[in-house]
């Protein structure tokens, strides 16, 4: 099957929403894959080089004003689905920093996180070890064998030590 390459604005426009079907994305990303879309065609001399950059402006525009690209909302969920992993403030910042979401985005998503729970951090942390079985969550014999280890990856995982001791490792 021949490889299809963006000709204009508007087939730039259906591979982004066909992109967006898919995965749910920043505006980082989106304007990220919309560059490798034109850098493509000009490379296979579908378009002059010069005409991308405004198609992948407009296109953004576009898919902003109506709503299928916010980084606000998605930043939002991410945060709370990491957090129902078990991932810690620290590793969810990572995280939503990687994928191209403003500071202030990423504050205002683990600020949401906080109005859900008590201690979040201590939710994510029972919830990573529930997950892999630690601490507490282990058989009484892994327990014993393995604490070291079982706190080596809360650590690696972002976890301070206070919350070792509050979940009785």
């Amino acid at each position: 099957m021949a490889k299809r390459f963006v000709k204009n604005e508007q087939s730039l426009h259906e591979r982004a929403l066909r992109y967006l079907e898919r995965f749910p994305c920043t505006v980082a990303r989106m304007r990220q894959y919309l560059k490798k879309l034109t850098r493509e065609a000009v490379k296979a001399e579908e378009i002059e080089p010069g005409d991308g950059e405004p198609w992948i402006d407009s296109v953004i525009a576009r898919l902003t004003r109506v709503g299928l690209l916010d980084d606000a909302a998605y930043a939002r969920g991410r945060a709370g689905a990491l957090h129902r992993k078990g991932k810690s403030a620290r590793a969810i910042q990572f995280d939503l920093r990687r994928k191209g979401v403003d500071a202030e985005l990423i504050e205002a998503a683990l600020d949401c996180r906080t109005e859900n729970d008590v201690n979040p951090e201590l939710e994510a942390a029972a919830a990573l070890a529930r997950r892999r079985r630690l601490g507490p969550y282990a058989s009484e014999e892994k327990r014993r064998d393995a604490r070291q280890k079982h706190l080596a990856s809360l650590a690696r995982n972002g976890f301070s030590v206070l919350f070792w001791v509050r979940l009785r490792f």
